[in-house]
């Protein structure tokens, strides 16, 4: 990973564990409830790769691997191939999953919407909770909000403090996910600001369309 040669070292690419084989690792480690040693081990573990309080927003809110994990899975059957028809049926699957994120995109993209389905998916969560806090604008140069949550039972009713020109939120989701909380989209909205030059570009379904622009061409005859 650290290779110059590889082109992910830092700032290109970040170096985190995943939670889940960390816990995995960390029960083979130690098998009883109550371990002395398991304080150790974890203060072993830099928190930075570790946990999305001291992560710095590199990870997007991802713990897992699980991306790579339902690759391993979709190609289950294609690994007892012989090489050559292995890496037939991957060339295939690969280009079967362009072609379909491809028209995935276009989709969205007719129903006018800038972002893309798993950012709308946050943003409409967040937006119907925004709708009932209250904001207090403390000073209009700064962009400082005091924003409380409303009042659900036993739950709600905290504060939090929104500094829009320094993209902070003292919940830190703004922060790990990228995408405006429910507390900086009231913030917008208590001075008619849109909320929509805070959320990441990788976020946009145009640049998710660059992604996925990449063409293949049909595998000739082995005699040409």
């Amino acid at each position: 990973m650290n290779s110059p040669a590889v082109g992910w070292c830092e700032p290109a690419g970040h170096h985190r564990f995943c939670v889940r084989h960390l816990a995995a690792n960390f029960g083979k480690k130690f098998n009883k409830a109550a371990e002395p040693r398991a304080n150790e081990w974890f203060s072993e573990i830099n928190p930075m790769q570790s946990t999305l309080a001291f992560d710095g927003g590199k990870r997007y809110g991802i713990m897992t691997t699980n991306m790579a994990e339902n690759w391993n899975n979709a190609i289950k059957v294609s690994r007892k191939l012989p090489i050559t028809a292995l890496v037939t049926s991957l060339f295939y699957k690969v280009f079967s999953y362009f072609d379909q994120r491809r028209v995935e995109i276009e989709k969205q993209s007719i129903n006018e919407n800038e972002f893309t389905k798993h950012a709308n998916q946050i943003l409409t969560k967040w937006i119907k909770r925004a709708s009932g806090h209250h904001v207090r604008l403390f000073g209009r140069n700064a962009l400082v909000f005091e924003v409380t949550t409303m009042k659900r039972g036993q739950k709600g009713g905290n504060k939090q403090i929104v500094q829009l020109n320094d993209h902070i939120c003292i919940c830190n989701k703004w922060q790990t996910y990228h995408i405006p909380c429910s507390h900086v989209l009231a913030s917008c909205a208590s001075i008619g600001l849109r909320y929509t030059s805070f959320i990441d570009d990788c976020y946009k379904l145009e640049n998710a369309r660059k992604v996925y622009a990449g063409h293949f061409h049909p595998i000739l005859n082995q005699s040409e």
